[in-house]
């Protein structure tokens, strides 16, 4: 498995985590004193099953469902030290612009990761398999095959139409089902 940033990388190679690109910020998992990587470097970092990447973030989620952020602080604009997330037993994770997505039980969180941030339950979001994000906007496959996209951006969230809606009205407000000729299996 891999996942792409805008200058960073991380690739999963038999559970062992790799990274390569820029470690800005440490979003790398390297440390931040570590310079760039132009090969693929082992992080450290073994029993990972999946990893998202953003602008200038960073997440893995190991075997056990513990899962771990880098990058950057966005409210201190500095690196942050590997921060791990709040909850145990999760299930996928995903990364938009400024805000962690975890799944844990069937249920969507949204996370700043700032200090003294908390996780909040995304309203309608229970009863979800997977999630992937984009920038400004989250999507969701519940467990009966339908699926929803999201938005805490209210001004970017759907400025191309990524919430599949039909418009590119702003809203963050609620869930927008999506409409599919058969029962979807997999969202990327």
């Amino acid at each position: 498995e891999l996942a792409c940033g805008r200058v960073h990388s991380l690739v999963i190679d038999k559970g062992n985590l790799f990274a390569m690109g820029s470690n800005a910020n440490g979003a790398t998992f390297l440390g931040t004193s570590a310079t760039d990587s132009y090969t693929p470097v082992f992080t450290g970092v073994s029993n990972v099953r999946s990893a998202a990447v953003t602008m200038y973030r960073a997440a893995y989620l190991k075997s056990d469902g513990t899962a771990m952020l880098a990058g950057l602080s966005y409210s201190q604009y500095r690196a942050m030290a590997p921060t791990a997330f709040p909850a145990g037993n999760i299930d996928d994770i995903a990364l938009s612009m400024q805000t962690v997505w975890y799944l844990a039980g069937g249920q969507v969180y949204s996370w700043s990761a700032e200090p003294g941030s908390v996780p909040v339950a995304v309203p309608g979001a229970s009863g979800v398999a997977q999630i992937a994000a984009g920038t400004y906007h989250l999507v969701m496959l519940f467990s009966d095959g339908t699926v929803a996209t999201y938005s805490l951006d209210n001004v970017s969230g759907n400025a191309r139409g990524q919430r599949g809606d039909g418009t590119t009205a702003s809203s963050s407000a609620a869930i927008t089902r999506l409409s599919f000729p058969t029962r979807v299996v997999e969202i990327a």
